[in-house]
């Protein structure tokens, strides 16, 4: 059977990339969680930050009608970060992240975990659309930020800041600004192809069934004779 070459793969970028405020987000402690936003607190990357208050601010990929959170920054009021390192991955599986202040979302847990569940209940059914936001969390005297993530789920990396040794920042990224890249798509069958196809299903499909009742009949008879030596 003749193999056709994979098509190579391509890459799309961003038509347009734009900017844009969400707000400003106080943080007491020196670390925030960053992970999934609908199990904030489970195996999230802890990042260090400077307590104060953090300019949030997303970038958007426009492709086509279609657009995307490609990156949520938060930074400092008053900072002028010089450098950067990776605070870690973090994956989501509901094409959603969010960042907590830690050290009071820890506090909080540990003294009432029943209410750290209700709450975490109260944003799974009530999150909005919207590409980036703030859901109160009165127990803590904050909010939980919350970011849809590029293309969906998966696994993205968190980014701190710094400015000299002082963490003042932190990101997350979803999509490159140099594009991404679809996987290589193996063509379509060719004729002859799905004709072997037409040919070996029926009669793998004849072969399985026999040996499926087999496997049951045998394990019925099995269990009845050990009930009757009993």
């Amino acid at each position: 059977m003749n193999q056709q070459p994979e098509s190579a793969p391509t890459i799309i970028k961003p038509d347009r990339i734009e900017w844009r405020p969400v707000g400003q987000f106080r943080i007491d402690g020196r670390r925030v969680y960053i992970g999934d936003s609908w199990m904030i607190g489970c195996g999230d990357v802890d990042a260090p930050v400077t307590p104060g208050v953090y300019d949030i601010d997303i970038k958007i990929h426009y492709y086509g009608s279609d657009d995307r959170v490609a990156l949520l920054r938060g930074r400092l009021v008053g900072s002028k970060p010089d450098g950067e390192r990776l605070a870690g991955e973090f994956g989501v599986d509901v094409a959603s992240a969010g960042v907590i202040d830690a050290d009071a979302y820890d506090r909080w847990h540990a003294s009432d975990e029943k209410a750290t569940e209700v709450w975490q209940e109260k944003f799974s059914a009530g999150q909005t659309g919207d590409y980036a936001d703030f859901f109160p969390c009165e127990q803590i005297g904050s909010s939980m930020l919350y970011t849809s993530t590029g293309f969906g789920d998966g696994g993205y990396n968190a980014v701190t800041l710094v400015e000299g040794d002082r963490p003042v920042g932190f990101e997350l990224r979803f999509l490159s600004d140099e594009g991404y890249s679809n996987e290589p798509v193996r063509p379509a069958l060719t004729l002859k192809e799905r004709a072997w196809i037409a040919v070996l299903l029926p009669i793998t499909i004849i072969v399985a069934i026999p040996v499926v009742i087999l496997g049951l009949v045998s394990r019925w008879s099995n269990k009845f004779l050990r009930m009757h030596k009993k």
